[in-house]
């Protein structure tokens, strides 16, 4: 992790994460505005910024914006610093895992690479996750083109430390990611998804290192 000054941040490479202000952002103290969600930092004791970025290479920083089981669509409203409902799912359906964004990431849409995080319970908006271990990478498209997800899982669970890439997971639990995200948009007007396979922790790290390079260039 990476600790710098405040007068050294440069407040148009990204997204600052949010203020508190609300039960689901206490957490989480604004540094700076933006208008994506390529950068996040977390403001610390006495006024130092804590970066969101590590050089382990196995475990990352994960923000939640939508918790599992939620049917509710949650996101970061940059112009007015907060976590807000954009809107219902209109397929019955709700997010099978903790779902949000890697910081300092700029996929291919133009937006932070997105993320999941498989966990027993799930989050809240804006809870910040800083041992997401990548373990796949789920392919797929929707209205806007190339939308690539990461999959993560909690490196400090122990449920989860025998299985290190997505080949080594029952293959119910990707079965059941792909349909999700098949059908999710199915009733929306003017919106659409579909699955493109999945590959394993390799690709996920390919697609991250890609997408950081993206969001420094």
């Amino acid at each position: 992790m990476r600790i710098t000054n405040l007068s050294d941040k440069n407040p148009s490479k990204g997204r600052a994460t949010p203020t508190p202000g609300t039960t689901a952002t206490r957490a989480l103290t604004n540094v700076s505005a933006s208008s994506s969600r390529t950068a996040q930092s977390l403001l610390g004791p006495r006024g130092i910024s804590i970066v969101g970025m590590r050089d382990d290479q196995s475990i990352l920083d994960v923000v939640v914006e939508i918790p599992k089981g939620s049917r509710n669509k949650y996101e970061w409203d940059p112009e007015r610093r907060i976590y807000k409902l954009d809107r219902r799912l209109f397929s019955a359906t709700t997010y099978p895992a903790d779902y949000g964004f890697i910081p300092h990431t700029l996929a291919e849409d133009g937006d932070a690479l997105d993320a999941m995080v498989l966990l027993e319970d799930p989050t809240f908006p804006g809870c910040w996750i800083p041992d997401a271990r990548p373990v796949g990478v789920l392919w797929m498209e929707d209205e806007k083109g190339h939308d690539a997800k990461i999959i993560c899982v909690l490196d400090t669970d122990p449920n989860w430390v025998d299985l290190r890439t997505i080949e080594d997971f029952p293959s119910h639990i990707m079965s059941e990611i792909e349909h999700f995200f098949d059908v999710y948009k199915m009733l929306e007007p003017n919106k659409s998804s579909s699955t493109q396979g999945h590959e394993g922790r390799d690709a996920a790290w390919r697609e991250i290192e890609a997408s950081r390079k993206r969001a420094e260039a």
